[in-house]
């Protein structure tokens, strides 16, 4: 192995406690990103992602018409933009002093572009997970999502686990095939352990530094705390897969485990034992839920992209399907050429799906249009921001804030873009500055709240928004950062906070109606299972939405 160091790349799949990890190494000197992904409450002490590694993943991804849950749908080329990479490299190689690394899930399948731009300096933290382990605590993550109102109505990408059973699987069988491939690649720059030597009290930090020369303080202890993972795996989750990907997904994991540099003595799946089915559910299901979900006729969704109105709208909203940009652009500019509405549609659907070129290129046509509101220039400025040309965005957002100051939006972009380059009290400044004008603004308290976080002030956050939280946002931020402060006491608050949901009137109907949207009865069954155990973990009492009255179950 090289002596040369660039960066450390930690690499696992969602769930598998690579934030416990990056939160371990941050905490024992190495910087895992100056702009980290805020606390939540699946994960209080936050998931110590960089906004900026993470924002490069995605935006490649929806490039090529996928995202995150990418499951080996479609031909996915991780090295179409290696520039990018060179210029994180470059941002974090000026930003950090000390050995600096980066962890989010999605690096796994840009391992091939990651390897070339690293070069012999990279180093690779691999965490293996049990796809059963990881597959349930994808399900119990997005299941609690769904039960506590934070998805869309219609479940989002949220639901789609259930609206599609072999989706999580199939997402672990291509993140962990491009991490075989990359063990196999260059073993000599890979360490590998398993989500159960942690958990068995393996002392990572030595391990790490005697395996790639560093010298981490190892008086730090584990960040674990009790109940943060969940290793029993419920047997349903077998159901609906075919015995040849059972097969190849034991195939693959017993690949892997056989290759790690630290294991457990039993890396062997935790399945608990089956229980009886809650009859008091099922009935439920059966007469509130099954009925409605019988009738429901499926809609097909018909796209006319003759039309150039209809062509928008179907790319404005996010489609796992790639995009031609080059196409579009000509489509409007030989049907719309002077029509600001339709360069500015294509701009943002372009800048959601990643063509950042290409939306700029609509912004500007946009201008030219005659159409010079403030927030075109912020638009800019995010497309220059994800092309990490940050002198190109901050004069763009400058612009903005020139043009009307009392945009909130335009500041915070601002103040982040502080977060990115380092600068955490510039962009405290700039806030502050900013409410001197809107006071206790929310959008501004919000991210005041998550620059003081940022700077390990989180008392000072929680303070900022103690009776002044009064989105749905900012009282989330607020419930994942006193869970950060005060583990047990945040369980209670949030406790407290799931009780109100579940006591809305709203609550039972829009449960009724995402059950309705599944169509595998098992699978319904399921998902209602996870939700009714979500009530009962925060002390909500299921009985009366289990035995609605008469009346209440006819208008469900």
């Amino acid at each position: 192995m090289s002596n040369v160091f660039t960066g450390l790349i930690v690499v696992g799949f969602h769930r598998s406690l690579t934030s416990l990890v990056s939160n371990w190494l941050h905490q024992s000197g190495m910087s895992m990103g100056q702009y980290l992904y805020p606390a939540h409450f699946s994960n209080p002490d936050g998931h110590f992602e960089s906004v900026p590694f993470v924002s490069l993943h995605d935006r490649l991804l929806a490039k090529q018409g996928t995202d995150w849950c990418f499951h080996g749908e479609l031909i996915f080329d991780p090295c179409e933009r290696m520039d990018l990479m060179q210029r994180y490299i470059d941002l974090r190689s000026r930003q950090d002093e000390t050995p600096w690394g980066a962890k989010d899930p999605r690096v796994c399948l840009f391992l091939p572009a990651w390897r070339q731009a690293l070069g012999e300096g990279g180093r690779y933290l691999v965490v293996l997970r049990h796809w059963a382990g990881s597959v349930e605590s994808l399900l119990r993550r997005h299941s609690q999502v769904l039960a506590f109102a934070e998805a869309l109505p219609d479940g989002g990408v949220h639901a789609s686990f259930w609206h599609e059973p072999e989706l999580a699987a199939r997402m672990w069988l291509a993140y962990y095939r491009s991490i075989l491939e990359h063990i196999e690649s260059c073993p000599g720059q890979v360490l590998i352990v398993t989500h159960q030597s942690i958990l068995s009290g393996l002392p990572l930090i030595e391990v790490v530094n005697a395996h790639f020369g560093l010298h981490l303080d190892t008086e730090k202890t584990s960040p674990l705390r009790s109940g943060l993972s969940h290793s029993q795996v419920d047997p349903a989750l077998r159901r609906p897969l075919s015995e040849d990907l059972l097969k190849e997904l034991e195939d693959m994991w017993q690949a892997l485990v056989d290759k790690a540099h630290h294991r457990a003595q039993d890396e062997n799946a935790l399945w608990m034992q089956p229980t009886a089915a809650d009859a008091q559910l099922s009935a439920w299901l059966q007469t509130v839920v099954e009925p409605c979900a019988v009738a429901k006729a499926p809609v097909i969704q018909e796209h006319d992209d003759n039309h150039l109105d209809a062509l928008l709208e179907r790319i404005q909203k996010k489609t796992a399907r790639p995009l031609d940009s080059a196409h579009v652009l000509a489509r409007v500019e030989s049907e719309a050429r002077f029509s600001a509405n339709h360069w500015e549609k294509l701009g943002r659907a372009l800048l959601l799906r990643g063509h950042v070129e290409a939306a700029e290129q609509a912004f500007v046509r946009l201008l030219l249009c005659g159409h010079t509101a403030p927030y075109v220039y912020m638009l800019l400025g995010q497309c220059r921001e994800a092309d990490f040309d940050f002198v190109g965005a901050e004069h763009y957002y400058a612009q903005a804030i020139q043009r009307n100051p009392k945009n909130p939006a335009f500041h915070v972009c601002m103040a982040n873009l502080r977060l990115v380059l380092g600068e955490r009290a510039q962009g405290e400044a700039l806030l502050r500055a900013a409410m001197q004008t809107m006071p206790d603004h929310p959008v501004l308290l919000q991210a005041l709240a998550q620059n003081l976080d940022q700077q390990g002030r989180t008392a000072e956050a929680v303070e900022l928004l103690m009776d002044k939280a009064s989105t749905v946002f900012s009282q989330r931020l607020l419930l994942a950062l006193r869970m950060k402060l005060d583990h047990a006491a945040g369980q209670a608050r949030y406790a407290q906070y799931a009780q109100e949901i579940a006591a809305r009137p709203e609550a039972r109907g829009a449960l009724s109606a995402l059950l309705c949207s599944v169509e595998d009865a098992e699978l319904r069954y399921d998902l209602a299972c996870r939700i009714v155990g979500h009530y009962r973990d925060h002390g909500i009492d299921v009985g009366e939405w289990l035995n609605p009255p008469p009346s209440a179950a006819a208008h469900d």
